[in-house]
């Protein structure tokens, strides 16, 4: 089980270095800046992968997904947990991503809106 935990983490690794990737091909690149715009979304990526790895780990959601595939067999069932791993990461850090990157957006035309609304 903890190849699972290890896989997921590597889901959430691939997708932030995938991030710093491209954010670093771009003008102006500056590593305290992205840290500083990541920051808040690689936190809540991590508790999320935690959270959603700890359900995975509870024993009645490992029977009830290996009594769904039991007639596959074990390669694919063990398969399977690492590819549901795998999601995990990858999918819980880009929407967290997405969340607050949509969210910041708003809050700065909020912003943007009231100052013309005072001048």
């Amino acid at each position: 089980m903890t190849i699972n935990w290890i896989i997921a983490f590597l889901g959430l690794g691939y997708y932030y270095i995938w991030t710093f990737r491209n954010r670093k091909n771009s003008e102006n690149f500056s590593f305290e800046t992205w840290i500083s715009e990541n920051a808040d979304s690689l936190i809540a990526s991590f508790i999320a992968v935690v959270t959603f790895m700890i359900i995975l780990s509870d024993s009645t959601v490992q029977s009830e997904i290996g009594s769904f595939i039991e007639s596959k067999g074990l390669l694919v069932k063990v398969l399977v947990f690492k590819l549901i791993s795998l999601i995990v990461g990858l999918t819980n850090t880009w929407l967290m991503d997405l969340i607050f990157r949509t969210g910041k957006k708003k809050l700065a035309n909020t912003f943007k809106s009231r100052e013309k609304e005072d001048v």
